[in-house]
């Protein structure tokens, strides 16, 4: 699979770098933050068939030469949209399950997973791919993981009533915060 998008790094010390790996089911991006902060790299995989993705990003996450080096640090960002926000008090394994499967529909090849956003009091409940989360589990054991809406809140301003929009190719990701 050929990136859509792609600056490849120069010169760059992987062993101080960090790595940051997007994926969901529109697609895989890399970007490398360099010891001076500055982004050295990104590589940008979008995928037309959501029904394939899993295996788009199984083959690009073992086929990509840039994910073979030793980073620094590791950040992985899911962009799955199998999401739900859960009260800190209703937030439980069974219960997050029940909501998935009410939103989403029962699928047993998925990895339930979920960040508790503390300044929010809210847990970001999502799925993902189970082969996908094996991989990642394997290629890189020690990255941090989380999910992309659970990031999101923290990045904008809290002052007022504020519509964000991030545009990708083939969808729109909005954070109301009022």
């Amino acid at each position: 699979m050929t990136p859509l998008f792609n600056i490849q790094p120069t010169g760059i010390d992987f062993s101080t770098a960090h790595l940051f790996i997007e994926m969901g089911e529109h697609g895989i991006s890399f970007y490398i933050l360099d010891e001076n902060n500055t982004f050295s790299s990104i590589c940008v995989y979008q995928f037309t068939d959501k029904l394939n993705a899993e295996n788009n990003i199984r083959n690009i996450l073992y086929d990509e030469p840039l994910l073979k080096e030793n980073f620094k640090k590791i950040d992985i960002i899911y962009c799955f949209s199998e999401s739900v926000l859960v009260p800190k008090e209703l937030s439980d394994i069974e219960a997050n399950k029940n909501l998935l499967d009410l939103v989403y529909g029962d699928f047993p090849d998925k990895i339930i997973r979920g960040d508790f956003m503390y300044k929010h009091g809210i847990q970001n409940v999502y799925r993902t791919p189970k082969a996908i989360e094996m991989i990642i589990n394997n290629l890189f054991p020690t990255a941090t993981i989380s999910h992309l809406y659970s990031l999101l809140p923290d990045l904008v301003s809290k002052h007022g009533t504020n519509l964000y929009a991030a545009f990708c190719s083939s969808h729109i990701i909005t954070v109301l915060i009022k």
